[in-house]
């Protein structure tokens, strides 16, 4: 299917929204301010799929209810057989996971759907709402998929390895560059006339007993998201106009090596 390149969006097919080369994504953004326009290229022309990706997209498929999966019964990936099925529901636009992580997320999600503050989040409002705008400094083409948008509140759900308590989260939050996708989503929003939103994730914990939180995006965090996502643009449209990729290698430059913080 054609995509568009403005507007607000729903019941767009997960793959078709990423796999959209003329626009960019926060991820994206993210890869370019991080990494560098070499390996932004190489991931758009090497993608990868990680099984871990999996029980994340589940996760979030019970929390919104919207996205297809498809269990196996099968104790691991390790088989020829379990990998056949899993290839096959991957062919089919399914998402495959495995009965024992079937569990976890279903595990996950009670643990969001029962909490009194999240459930009343995600009581009201539009999930998996796929947006497009045009960058007016630059003339490139933004995109963002909002997890759930409420009227009063962008919501990102997040699931996480690490704790999410507020101290960690903050660390998670920076390491992560979480502020420019928030600072993405938001700005994707206001170029379609939309009005100004808190951004707030509900960041859940993958280990048991699965705590949930939900954080929101401070204006000193924005303001550092949109610095490099504004900046992520600048690359991006230059990349374009030359057709030049270069790495953050590429500065041709001795770097001085000394002693890390904290040793000092």
């Amino acid at each position: 299917m054609t995509l568009p390149t403005t507007g607000l969006h729903d019941g767009i097919p997960e793959q078709e929204y990423h796999g959209h080369r003329a626009s960019l994504s926060s991820t994206g953004a993210k890869t370019i301010a991080t990494r560098g326009l070499r390996a932004f290229r190489w991931g758009q022309d090497h993608p990868v799929h990680k099984d871990s990706f999996d029980l994340g997209s589940v996760v979030h498929a019970l929390i919104l209810g919207v996205g297809d999966y498809t269990v196996i019964n099968a104790d691991s990936w390790r088989t020829k057989a379990a990998q056949i099925e899993r290839d096959d529901v991957r062919a089919a636009d399914s998402t495959p996971i495995l009965a024992k992580d079937f569990n976890a997320a279903e595990e996950m999600a009670d643990a969001v759907l029962s909490n009194k503050l999240t459930a009343g989040i995600l009581s009201e409002g539009r999930p998996e709402v796929s947006a497009w705008a045009e960058d007016p400094e630059t003339g490139m083409v933004m995109r963002g998929r909002i997890d759930w948008l409420r009227d009063n509140a962008i919501v990102d759900v997040k699931t996480s390895k690490d704790p999410v308590d507020p101290m960690q989260w903050e660390k998670t939050a920076w390491n992560y560059r979480y502020g420019l996708q928030a600072w993405w989503y938001s700005r994707v929003l206001e170029l379609n006339g939309e009005p100004e939103r808190p951004f707030l994730w509900i960041a859940l914990s993958k280990d048991a007993p699965h705590e949930c939180y939900v954080h929101q995006a401070s204006t000193e965090l924005l303001e550092r998201g949109r610095e490099d996502g504004e900046r992520a643009l600048r690359l991006y449209g230059d990349a374009i106009l030359t057709g030049q990729w270069p790495g953050l290698a590429d500065d041709q430059q001795i770097h001085q090596t000394g002693l890390p913080r904290w040793a000092q």
